[in-house]
Formats: C-alpha cells, structure tokens, sequence
C-alpha cells in the first residue's frame, strides 16, 4: 500500500536512524497537477519483454510497454511529496536512476533520510544539522530489511518490472493524459489494482518516468527532471558502518 509510514528506527552509537517509509495503500484516481517536457536522454536497456506482456493488449500493454523504458531509464528528477492526512507535514523527494542503480533522500525541514546502491550494498544514511551517519545495511543479493526500507524504491523497481511483465492478475485502466510543461514531459495515466504491485495511479513519461503517483495516504508530483546522474551521487556522503549483528 503505497506511501505508508512505518516510523522504523535503527540506534547506533548513541543516534538514531529514522527509516521513512512511504509507500501503503490502494489508489485513488489520479489528480491532473503540472505536466512535464523534455525526457532525459537515452533509457539504459529496458527490461526483458515476457510472453505476457507480448500477449497483453489494450491499457495494460500500453503501461507494460512504459514501465519497460522506464526500468531501465537514467534520470534525475525531484517530486513533491503531499500527503492526505494535513497532520504529515509534506516533504521533497529527490530520485537518482542511472539503469538499475538508485539513490534516494527525502528531504524535511529537519534532516534528509537517504537511501541508496552501492558496489558494497544497500546504504541508508540521516543527515542533521548536527549528525551525519550511514549504516550499510545489507547486501544486493538480499532482501532490504524492514527497520531500513524506504518502500518509495519499489515504484522505480519492483512495480516498474512488474508492470512490465503485463501480469495478467493486473487490472489497468486507463485514466487520460497530462500535458507538457516547462521541464516536464507529457505523461499517460493508469488506475492499477491486483496483483503483486502497488495499486494506484500511474502516470508515466514516454520514458517511463513517474510523472504523478497517487494513492490514498499521499501524492507524489515530479517537478523537475534532468539526466542521468553522476557518478559521484552513488558515493555516500559519509563511510558507511556495517550494521552490528546481535
């Protein structure tokens, strides 16, 4: 269920890493907030096509066929993040894709949790204005913990592979359109429920970049994108402890 808040905290040293998740829940029809423009530049190779998707028709494969560009895109985009209950403060998102590696950190006005790939494993760091940590928190072959998962990664890895593979049990409609704008591109959106995918609304650049993501905990609205990014952003700020096993 997208965007849900698990509040999960990790103590280390004497600090605490606060895991913020966002993804919970089933999907509300999408809103029509600003559209987008020019997509960044060429996507890494897409997913595999399974014989489903080749089979698939109408609304479903016209998603499948998006979220296959889109899982192996390269981009650099910020979101604004609103949720539903006006008691949640609203936050930044900031998504880093170069293919299948990912960096994430969502920004609030205290601190930014951050979450990302690395050669070495998953990272998750929280950066304060007094306090900069990062944990190494398991390797890539693995399943992220649950104290760290962020959630808001499976919408540019799981669902987007999922969706590209135009499960059958998946039930897509489609749910118009959103013009371009300055520095965004135009997006085609999709109701989606079933399955083993976040349900929700869909709305997805010609690149297969979220362009609006709507559920009824939250919305999440791209608001700038650009390229792919650098390498550098794949370093984190700051070592990387290994979690201390019990």
């Amino acid at each position: 269920m997208p965007f849900r808040s698990r509040g999960a905290r990790y103590a280390h040293g004497g600090l605490l890493l606060a895991a913020t998740a966002l993804l919970a829940g089933c999907a509300s029809s999408p809103a029509q907030p600003p559209a987008t423009s020019a997509v960044p530049s060429s996507p890494s190779p897409a997913a595999p096509t399974s014989p489903s998707a080749t089979a698939a028709s109408g609304p479903l494969a016209d998603l499948a066929r998006l979220a296959r560009l889109g899982a192996g895109a390269s981009w650099t985009g910020t979101f604004a993040f609103t949720p539903s209950n006006p008691s949640t403060p609203p936050s930044t998102v900031r998504i880093y894709k170069q293919g299948g590696q990912y960096r994430i950190d969502i920004v609030s006005a205290s601190a930014t949790t951050l979450f990302m790939t690395t050669p070495k494993g998953y990272v998750s760091c929280q950066l304060g204005s007094t306090s900069r940590i990062c944990l190494l928190v398991g390797p890539l072959d693995h399943p992220i913990p649950n104290v760290f998962d962020p959630g808001l990664q499976r919408i540019i890895t799981t669902d987007l592979t999922g969706l590209a593979a135009a499960p059958p049990e998946v039930t897509v409609h489609a749910s118009g359109s959103m013009a371009q704008e300055p520095g965004l591109p135009t997006a085609a959106c999709f109701q989606v429920s079933g399955g083993t995918v976040d349900p929700g609304g869909y709305c997805l650049s010609d690149a297969g970049v979220p362009r609006l993501l709507t559920y009824p905990t939250g919305t999440l609205a791209l608001t700038s994108l650009s390229g792919p990014p650098g390498a550098q952003v794949f370093t984190p700020p700051v070592s990387p402890t290994p979690v201390p096993t019990a």
